[in-house]
Parts: C-alpha cells; structure tokens; sequence
C-alpha cells in the first residue's frame, strides 16, 4: 500500500484504531514499537526441511516428481479409496428401492470421478439417493 511495509500498516492501524484484526505475526521490530501481540495460537515460524540431493540436475525437469510426497503403497490406497467410494455410491444409489431411477446416472464411472474430485476437495458430490448420503 503505498511502498509501505506491513509492519508500518500495522503501526498506522493501531494509531487510528484502538484494535486491529489481522494475520499479523510477532516479530521484535513490532514489538519494539508498542505493539502488543495476545499469546498466540499459530506458530508462523514453522519451516520444511528436506535432505538435499547432492547428484540432483537443477536444470532437469522431472514430471513425476509429484508423486515424491508418498511412497507407492500410499498413492495405491488413496486411488483405491477415491474407486471404492465411487462404487459405493453408485451400488447404494442404484439398490435404494425409493430411488427415482430416472435421476440415476447409472455409469458407475461417474460416480468414481465425482467421489474422485469430492475426495480431492475441488468439488462437492452429493449423492442423489438417501442410502448414499451417509
């Protein structure tokens, strides 16, 4: 905001009003101001540390490299899950008695992709039928 820094918006926040609420964190410099910090519940300072591999190419590109995170035994169970689900919620539908069968998607492979992408958070499945809504 006008070349200022945040600890400057900070001062002038506290100047014109009696409380500010923000993500401020504590740092000494905005302590040594006046500003004073209520005993925190987020720890900002946290950090990842990982082993540097002193043969990696930093030129080289690796596409899998997002698969790093977990080994493959993890990544087989969380396919397996997003596939488990997906039946799951398909069968239940498709058994329910009380179903109106023509607002059915009667693929199961829809239902593994909307279960994939509510598994992933970027989308929310909401099963049709009362059984699968558990």
């Amino acid at each position: 905001v006008d070349g200022r820094s945040f600890t400057d918006l900070l001062e002038w926040t506290t100047l014109t009003y009696d409380l500010s609420v923000n993500w401020w964190t504590w740092t000494s410099e905005r302590r040594s101001l006046g500003i004073d910090f209520p005993i925190p519940w987020y720890d900002a300072s946290i950090m990842i540390v990982g082993k540097k591999d002193k043969d990696a190419n930093k030129d080289k590109f690796d596409m899998l490299s997002i698969f790093d995170p977990f080994d493959l035994g993890v990544w087989l169970m969380i396919v397996l899950t997003m596939i488990t689900s997906g039946l799951l919620y398909f069968f239940m539908e498709v058994m329910d008695p009380a179903t109106d069968r023509s607002q059915l998607q009667f693929n199961p492979l829809s239902s593994i992709f909307l279960a994939s992408f509510a598994f992933t958070g970027h989308f929310s499945f909401e099963p049709r039928t009362m059984p699968a809504r558990l």
